[in-house]
């Protein structure tokens, strides 16, 4: 029978739920709610995390300049970003001379996650920035984070914070010089971030991969500071687009390069390859609105996906039956000596994480395959000569994949295992322990 309940076991009931009522703590600011949890905010910490905050800087100043170029309604001096990376100080410098930011907004632009302009985006809109969290998630992460907004022929203003926190108000500054653009200084918080141990030249291998995806002219000053020797700058000038990366991936290519570039105003992917001619795997360098992608993401598994089908639809269906061959290509002939950069774009891009390392926006991946297929088609019709190299590679590579199979299947059939013989050859006979007459 159930023990019944009585007055004084119910006002232990309240009282242990009022004891663990009082645990409950509601963090209230962006900044506390940032503290709490900075990997959720930043992705990995250390190192890791502070490439990370250079990158959410830089690429808002480079996301207005390639705006100014699609709307004359932005205006912006020119398309150049001054950097210093100051290793002594752990201190980073990015000032541009774009638009600026909104007079009376500062504190709560950079103070406040979510704000943003990027939520009313218009067609053709590719900016890197996306929920409007990432220069307040690097300010909340900051020792100190200091932004100047200039308007040339009208002034400055300044706000100071410290890991998310104002010190100092926005507030007007002279502009004697007439600037005009954005200026943020901050350095990483050792609390919240931890050691910090990356050379500039780390963050200046970054830029040099982050430039070549921006509007073609755009312009980066680079100074790098190292303890105890002197400054070192460099100019970083966007000219040849992605064609860049390309070039570093092989000297002698076994075709001229393959570009294909599709944009319907909501999406976009710029693809350039060539194959080495050598039976190796696939090289792919790929980038989603600037930001660098180090897994494969929905726009590199499309875009692979449409080159091979297209080969292997010409090869299956035409090329072969053509010069009577019984072969069959599959996806790994067509990956053999394959290098490609991939630069993608879409207005409502969904990643794996704030560090924007991995896209999973799905519709992404029958774009990209399509916009290859639809490529390589008009592209066949007018380099016959490359086509045909690439056939003849292909079949190359399909033959070698055949010997190989053939080879594995032998040498697997001569070390066949079963639960028998424990992994010993097939036709061995184990001792029965019985005499033989």
């Amino acid at each position: 029978m159930a023990k019944k309940t009585t007055p004084q076991s119910k006002n232990e009931f309240q009282q242990a739920m009022d004891e663990y009522a009082a645990r409950f703590e509601f963090l209230e600011t962006d900044a506390e709610k940032i503290h709490q949890t900075p990997d959720v905010y930043i992705g990995e910490l250390g190192n890791k995390g502070y490439i990370t905050m250079v990158r959410e800087i830089i690429q808002n100043s480079f996301d207005i300049i390639a705006k100014s170029f699609r709307d004359p309604s932005i205006k912006i001096k020119d398309p150049t970003i001054n950097m210093v990376v100051d290793d002594a100080k752990n201190e980073v410098l990015i000032e541009d001379h774009a638009s600026g930011i909104p007079f009376g907004m500062l504190e709560q632009i950079f103070g406040s996650t979510h704000s943003s302009s990027n939520y009313n985006k218009r067609e053709g809109d590719y900016d890197a920035g996306k929920n409007g969290c990432g220069s307040t998630v690097v300010n909340c992460l900051s020792e100190y984070f200091i932004v100047e907004s200039y308007v040339a022929g009208v002034g400055g203003r300044r706000v100071e914070f410290k890991e998310g926190i104002p010190t100092k108000p926005e507030h007007a500054i002279p502009n004697k010089d007439g600037k005009q653009g954005t200026s943020i200084r901050f350095r990483p918080s050792k609390k919240y971030m931890g050691e910090i141990d990356v050379p500039w030249q780390i963050v200046f291998e970054l830029i040099k991969d982050i430039v070549p995806l921006t509007a073609i002219g755009t312009t980066v000053i680079f100074t790098g500071i190292e303890k105890g020797k002197k400054p070192q700058t460099f100019v970083i000038e966007n000219k040849d687009g992605i064609r860049v990366f390309l070039s570093s991936f092989i000297n002698n290519a076994m075709i001229k390069e393959i570009p294909i570039c599709v944009d319907n105003g909501v999406m976009k992917v710029e693809a350039l390859f060539t194959y080495s001619g050598s039976m190796e795997d696939e090289q792919v360098k790929s980038f989603c609105n600037t930001s660098p992608t180090v897994d494969h993401g929905t726009h590199v598994d499309g875009t692979i996906d449409g080159i091979c089908k297209w080969f292997k639809d010409y090869m299956n269906k035409i090329w072969l039956p053509a010069n009577r061959s019984k072969l069959v290509v599959v996806d790994r002939d067509i990956k053999q000596g394959l290098k490609i950069v991939i630069s993608a774009y879409l207005i409502k891009a969904t990643y794996k994480g704030q560090a924007k390392d991995q896209l999973t926006t799905p519709e992404m991946r029958k774009f990209c395959r399509e916009a290859m297929y639809a490529g390589l088609e008009e592209w066949s019709k007018v380099n016959t000569a490359d086509l045909k190299k690439l056939c003849d590679f292909f079949k190359d590579m399909a033959n070698l994949r055949l010997n190989q199979e053939k080879s594995a299947a032998k040498v697997t059939a001569k070390y066949e295992k079963s639960s028998l013989n424990k992994g010993l050859p097939k036709k061995f006979v184990p001792a029965n322990n019985k005499k033989h007459l």
